[in-house]
């Protein structure tokens, strides 16, 4: 047994010394992921117990029920009396490790990741206040805030998303994310067609393409298709909104205003295509 394990050991049952308390707060300094290492063995420890006690509780009632059975020269008696008590105490220890054994994957499944930072030349920080650096892992519902330059976001599914500060961006799944705020670019490959990018005035689904959106304002922006086909679907809240998606194919680019419903054809720009 390694040191931290025998100190938390300690520590589990009230018998850690003054030295064994101050190497254990050392210990716990050194890294981060030692006090979740901690905590984890404190939740474990405490379980086992609750689990002991109550399968000890449900065994007693099992020998009570076995005391009452037929006796070993009874034909009905399908096993020996001799020992069941052993063996109620040894199933019921192995019914608290099996809980245990089912519940800790449960507790402990690590939270689905859903996209990577591959990228950053500016200032991002997580809705916790931590600030983003490249390698990093997102969860679903990760609010970034992106305060100054760009972050290049890899999805679970291949697309790759570079969000444009100021902006505010949301990994919803591995195949969908929300811009609150901002602007944001996708590259998106064959096997990830379907890739979604909310926003509070539509909804683009990309057909296999890469294109640019951008706001304006609270109630216009831009969109700039670079490569294959996009499907535009405006937030049937407006009542101007279209009562179909609209499929807006590369080469073109498009302004919506949703304060007048109106859909403007831009002139369209390659100059303005993204760097991934």
């Amino acid at each position: 047994m390694d040191e931290p394990s025998l100190l938390i050991s300690r520590y589990c049952d009230n018998d850690l010394s003054a030295a064994d308390r101050d190497r254990l707060i050392a210990w716990l300094r050194e890294d981060d992921q030692h006090a979740y290492r901690l905590a984890r063995e404190l939740l474990l420890h405490s379980r086992l117990q609750d689990l002991l006690q109550q399968q000890e509780m449900q065994s007693l009632a099992w020998v009570e029920a076995l005391d009452a059975a037929p006796g070993p020269g009874d034909p009905k008696a399908g096993w020996p009396v001799v020992g069941k008590r052993r063996w109620v105490s040894r199933l019921a220890v192995l019914a608290a490790c099996l809980a245990l054994a089912v519940g800790v994957g449960y507790w402990f499944k690590p939270p689905a990741v859903v996209a990577q930072v591959s990228r950053i030349a500016g200032a991002a920080v997580t809705s916790r206040g931590e600030k983003l650096a490249v390698g990093d892992l997102l969860v679903p519902g990760e609010r970034l805030r992106i305060d100054r330059g760009v972050v290049l976001l890899t999805f679970e599914c291949g697309a790759q998303v570079l969000v444009e500060a100021p902006a505010v961006f949301v990994p919803e799944h591995a195949m969908a994310c929300t811009l609150e705020r901002g602007g944001a670019s996708a590259q998106v490959p064959t096997q990830a067609i379907g890739f979604t990018l909310s926003t509070p005035l539509a909804r683009i689904t990309d057909l296999g393409t890469e294109f640019r959106l951008r706001w304006l304002d609270e109630s216009r922006f831009d969109l700039h298709v670079f490569d294959g086909l996009v499907e535009v679907g405006l937030n049937r809240r407006f009542k101007h909104a279209l009562d179909a998606p609209l499929t807006i194919s590369e080469g073109r680019s498009i302004r919506f205003d949703a304060e007048t419903g109106e859909l403007q054809t831009l002139d369209f720009e390659e100059s303005l295509r993204p760097t991934f």
